[in-house]
């Protein structure tokens, strides 16, 4: 099954959909002026918080406070 193969790789299908919602997320927020809301929907959050959680992990900052830095 795929989680097994996943599992051969030491990945699961969640760290890969959290590594693209991440990639992603940076390029949305450095090549487009989308409103974080915007984002968050297109990356498949039902709620902007939900993003801004995760993208604080992943960077130590919020999506609004790394558009800053890297705009």
């Amino acid at each position: 099954s795929l989680k097994r193969k996943l599992a051969e790789f030491d990945t699961s299908f969640r760290q890969l959909l959290d590594a693209s919602r991440h990639q992603d997320s940076i390029r949305l927020l450095k090549n487009s002026d989308m409103t974080i809301e915007r984002i968050a929907t297109q990356l498949g959050y039902a709620d902007p918080a939900n993003f801004t959680r995760a993208f604080r992990k992943w960077a130590s900052v919020t999506p609004s406070a790394y558009r800053k830095l890297k705009g």
